[in-house]
């Protein structure tokens, strides 16, 4: 099965924030993640890409917790 879903900026996101992501989630059925560009945190995305894709709703996440 092919993986399918978002990885979003998390520099971007530092500013606008993470609801503009949600309409992926929503109208697409994709799942989103936001991630930084550090190898473990891309892993990390990937990983919960995965894990999102065989739950029943895609939604977004951030892989890093707040600070």
């Amino acid at each position: 099965m092919p993986l399918d879903g978002f990885i979003g900026p998390a520099h971007v996101s530092t500013v606008i924030g993470s609801r503009p992501y949600e309409h992926f989630a929503q109208e697409y059925a994709k799942p989103v993640v936001i991630a930084g560009f550090e190898p473990l945190d891309v892993m990390q995305a990937i990983l919960m890409l995965v894990r999102q894709s065989t739950t029943a709703a895609p939604r977004w996440r951030t892989s890093s917790p707040a600070r």
